[in-house]
């Protein structure tokens, strides 16, 4: 828990390209004085400072390749359009170099018509957040698996999903536009992303774990005073059935 003090030396910048979306951040924390919005993470290249640059649920976001392994080989599949509907199609040309590097270290042997997503922006991701800081950490807490977990043959139609209005679906073609489209996370990408940048990956960790950790000291405080509310917050964060294990916790050091 950060003294007052410390809070008030804090500094938290948010860059947001949508004007939309910086407006509704505008407005929400309109109570801080020490909130900066930028347009991009750019912004801060040329004043780097020491600091923390972090993300809940925003490596899903990023855009990523859909693939399927048919006829012994890899091919990416791209979008085409097949009686006024958009539809699924493999491109018989050969993958591009940054695809088949990633591709070229996956685990385990594929059933045909075996279908899974690849992102290959991590690194330029994360490059202009580094440019930003002189030293800090990165933290990105999200939904994924390590690479062994990520591709097993048996998960078979990926982890792509799209979710409107509160429900999920799986099908990115059926309303365009309408609905949100993610991925879950590779961390192993990530990780080794981040550290051909000169990061140093800690180890992955579960939601519960990482917290755990992080709040030894409260939790110990509590042993006589316990703070109710403060603890079903805790348990909700940090219980199996919950978030606990469902997100993992991806961080790192920077500079190495």
């Amino acid at each position: 828990i950060l003294s007052p003090a410390g809070f008030a030396a804090l500094e938290y910048a948010i860059p947001e390209p949508l004007p939309r979306l910086q407006a509704a951040q505008r407005e929400t924390l309109a109570a801080f004085s020490a909130v900066r919005f930028l347009d991009s993470p750019a912004d801060l290249v040329e004043n780097p400072l020491p600091g923390i640059a972090f993300g809940n649920e925003l490596l899903d976001a990023l855009p990523f390749h859909v693939i399927e392994w048919r006829d012994g080989r890899w091919h990416e599949c791209l979008v085409a359009m097949e009686n006024d509907a958009f539809v699924w199609q493999l491109d018989p040309s050969p993958l591009s170099p940054a695809l088949q590097t990633i591709l070229t270290d996956l685990p385990g042997t594929f059933p045909d018509g075996y279908r899974t997503e690849v992102r290959t922006c991590f690194a330029d991701f994360f490059q202009p957040l580094l440019a930003a800081l002189t030293s800090g950490l990165l933290i990105w807490p999200d939904y994924g698996y390590e690479r062994d977990d990520y591709y097993h043959p048996d998960r078979t139609t990926g982890t792509l999903r799209t979710f409107a209005k509160h429900r999920a679906a799986e099908d990115p073609l059926a309303a365009p536009g309408e609905m949100d489209i993610t991925a879950h996370v590779d961390f192993t990408a990530a990780a080794r992303a981040a550290e051909s940048l000169g990061c140093r990956p800690h180890p992955l960790r579960t939601q519960s774990a990482w917290l755990t950790g992080l709040a030894r000291e409260w939790l110990l405080a509590q042993e006589g005073k316990p703070d109710i509310a403060g603890l079903r917050q805790f348990q909700t964060l940090t219980h199996p059935g919950h978030l606990g294990t469902r997100f993992h916790i991806l961080e790192m050091e920077w500079p190495a």
